[in-house]
């Protein structure tokens, strides 16, 4: 079951500048906003109407404008469209006579209704309880609060005066706002939207200055608690004026500084941001749980409820190490010991991005060089000879037990060589010596879905340019057993290079991208020699090239996502071999795309498990493919997914993915895929109710999953899966 990490001080630091943009494609399950997103049509902006069971991708798809909106070069339908029921609500820009227009729109041309027009709107809010949407409306110099049911009928004004409401929050059944008074300034009102019942609901700040302009409003993660915050004061609310109080805490209230960001994380709880300095350009993480003691700075991990983002990388000697960062502390890399008992211990500062593991310890690129652990600040050092380019697992070659990758010297300087090192700093040492020359030098940067490096058997492959190919442009080389550098072969002829990227090893042969000017970017294998060097595909005919990406191995294949005219963007295969490279399916059938950049792949031994779109089965999320061969990996007629945000693979070859399931939901959680069915394993029912209590940052090490997770008690924390022995469940019969 899933069990909460113990350990203390760390926190994870929230950019006070972050925010989430709204998407042009407007969602709401079971109603027409299913089917609407708002696009240029180059005379202005329109909504358009695509079906249930396509793409994601309007662009990849049919659509329908919806009409009724009167775009034209002029007029703009902004994309901020909002839902409540069966209706959506936009506002429709003017530039000719400099005015907006709100409309609500069933999907159809004649269900599109304009309902109101002043020279300015904004703020479209909705009250789920009212069934109506709160917005502002500006004309003659006055802003004043306007409500609709999306009838003519309904659309009403809720006073006359010039209220200026901001922080429009609903709570309940009522929207909560700050607006200007007569001659108290501006302070806290509430609207039930009538008329009558849109008044001041409490005067939070005494005499007549009132709230400045400069307001967050929130609701809670709960929905039975509203935040408002301005300077350096924060109130909670739940909806009686007697029980709306001042939460500042002595931590931040009177101390002139500034409230950048207000979050709601779990709870009634929220993370602020807070700039002491009162300028606004940055905040440092502040916690409340709704009171005022409780308003305080994050100084703690785990220990005291709040959220922590700590980001787990890797387990090693039966301790997890994660990153995590601390206020007034230097380090922000630490460990567990995985069985929950034990302390916590700081092993100094990386950049959090892990080269996995050689001799007995985990690698992390450092500010200054290697940090190298065993989990235990003991078993913690340095290699500070060497600062390596870029750092991860694919960018780091094995020949003969020893790592080989990217880097600069730390002292000196210099061009970018190939490293090897034995785990100590004497042992760390460049085995290329290119020199200082305009014109020559390796490519180093090298990561994840950018690979630069690979290799199979005595030979590493990078891309470069030599002191005697400098007219050849960058190109693949390939280093000997005698550390000796050479080209393999002049794949584009002159001096623009071949734009070699995203090298996979087989078992003989490595993988790769490149563009020989003719066929485009696409598939290539080298075996280290001329002869060997032979591409694989022209998925894109011409000069167009495939935009291959994601390469990922399973067993002895290579799969990766390729797009071509006639079949989209889908998932290809290659065995290192022209006849043996080609699409395992047309998951969306024609040229439609059943896959994206985005999509994820993850391989378990020889199979590949990956998230995509298909037109035949369209309510399936999650799919496995085994050579030229794919499938749904689940029974989509019996289990009901969302979209899936992650997905790793355990040693037994579970899959443990982060998804919600609906008919009933019960959030986003993890689940866990086993012999082709999704398994409710106790324990991963985190966040109550369909809240849910979104996983993400998973990390697989055998049977352990860890990730990050709320269950609406402790904040955004860190968590530990243990899966059972599934095996053993199957061969028992029982499920």
């Amino acid at each position: 079951m899933a069990t909460q990490c113990e350990c203390a001080d760390a926190r994870a630091r929230c950019g006070a500048g972050n925010r989430v943009e709204r998407s042009a494609l407007v969602r709401a399950h079971g109603h027409i906003a299913d089917r609407l997103y708002s696009g240029d049509t180059g005379l202005g902006r329109e909504v358009y109407q695509l079906g249930y069971n396509t793409s994601a991708d309007p662009a990849a798809v049919s659509a329908i404008a919806v009409g009724g909106f009167n775009a034209s070069s002029s007029r703009s339908v902004r994309p901020d469209m909002v839902v409540l029921g069966s209706l959506a609500y936009a506002i429709v820009d003017d530039s000719s006579t400099f005015s907006d227009d709100l409309y609500a729109t069933n999907g159809t041309t004649a269900g599109t209704i304009k309902l109101r027009t002043t020279s300015t709107l904004n703020n479209l809010t909705i009250n789920i309880a009212l069934n109506r949407v709160f917005f502002t409306s500006r004309a003659g110099g006055l802003e004043t609060l306007g409500v609709t049911d999306g009838t003519l009928a309904g659309t009403i004004s809720l006073g006359t005066t010039n209220i200026e409401p901001r922080a429009m929050t609903s709570l309940g059944n009522r929207l909560f706002f700050a607006g200007l008074t007569a001659n108290n300034g501006r302070e806290l009102f509430s609207s039930d939207g009538t008329i009558a019942g849109t008044a001041l609901f409490k005067e939070l700040v005494p005499g007549v200055d009132g709230m400045s302009n400069n307001i967050f409003g929130r609701t809670s993660a709960n929905n039975l608690r509203a935040y408002f915050t301005t300077g350096d004061q924060l109130w909670i609310t739940d909806g009686v004026a007697a029980n709306t109080q001042e939460v500042s805490g002595s931590a931040i209230a009177g101390t002139g500084g500034k409230i950048t960001a207000l979050i709601a994380t779990s709870g009634q709880n929220v993370m602020l941001g807070f700039d002491p300095s009162g300028i606004g350009s940055q905040g440092e993480p502040f916690f409340s749980n709704g009171t005022a003691a409780g308003t305080l700075a994050l100084g703690n991990l785990i220990s005291d409820i709040g959220d922590s983002f700590p980001t787990p990388l890797a387990e090693i000697g039966n301790h997890l190490v994660f990153v995590a960062s601390v206020p007034g502390q230097t380090s922000n890399t630490y460990s567990l010991p995985i069985t929950g008992t034990g302390t916590l211990a700081s092993l100094g500062s990386s950049s959090g991005v892990q080269a996995g593991q050689h001799f007995g310890k985990l690698w992390l690129r450092s500010f200054d060089g290697i940090l190298q652990t065993n989990g235990t600040a003991a078993g913690t050092s340095s290699l500070s000879s060497v600062r390596p380019e870029a750092f991860a697992p694919e960018c780091v070659v094995t020949r003969a037990g020893v790592p080989h990758f990217l880097g600069i010297a730390t002292v000196g300087g210099g061009n970018s060589q190939i490293w090897r090192s034995d785990g100590t700093d004497a042992g760390t040492v460049p085995v290329t010596t290119l020199p200082v020359q305009t014109g020559v030098g390796l490519s180093d940067s090298c990561f994840t879905t950018f690979r630069l490096i690979g290799g199979f058997g005595d030979s590493i492959f990078v891309t470069g340019i030599l002191p005697t190919t400098t007219n050849a442009g960058v190109e693949l080389l390939r280093l000997d057993n005698n550390n000796q550098l050479s080209l393999v072969t002049d794949l584009r002829a002159g001096a623009t290079g071949a734009d070699i990227r995203d090298m996979v090893s087989l078992d003989d042969r490595v993988m790769f991208v490149a563009n020989d000017g003719i066929f485009g970017q696409e598939l290539w294998r080298s075996t280290g020699t001329a002869q060997g060097t032979v591409r694989l595909s022209d998925i894109n005919p011409g000069a167009g090239g495939a935009a291959i990406t994601l390469m990922t191995r399973a067993g002895n294949r290579l799969y990766f996502v390729g797009t071509s005219p006639s079949l989209g963007t889908e998932l290809y295969v290659s065995d290192g071999s022209v006849a043996g490279t080609g699409p395992v399916a047309d998951l969306f059938v024609g040229s439609g795309s059943g896959l994206t950049g985005t999509s994820l792949l993850v391989a378990s031994g020889n199979t590949l498990y990956f998230t995509g779109t298909s037109s035949t089965e369209p309510g399936c999320r999650l799919f496995r493919a085994e050579g030229n061969l794919a499938s749904c990996a689940y029974d989509p007629a019996t289990t009901f997914l969302g979209p899936i945000m992650d997905a790793v693979v355990t040693a037994s070859g579970a899959v443990v993915f982060t998804a919600v399931r609906t008919g009933p939901s019960d959030g986003e959680e993890l689940r866990v895929l086993f012999n082709g069915q999704v398994i409710n394993v106790p324990g991963t029912d985190l966040g109550p109710g369909t809240l849910g209590s979104a996983p993400s940052e998973l990390v697989a090490q055998g049977e352990n999953v860890y990730f990050r997770a709320t269950d609406s008690q402790s904040g955004i924390e860190l968590w530990q899966l243990t899966l059972p022995d599934l095996a053993a469940v199957f061969r028992d019969s029982f499920e």
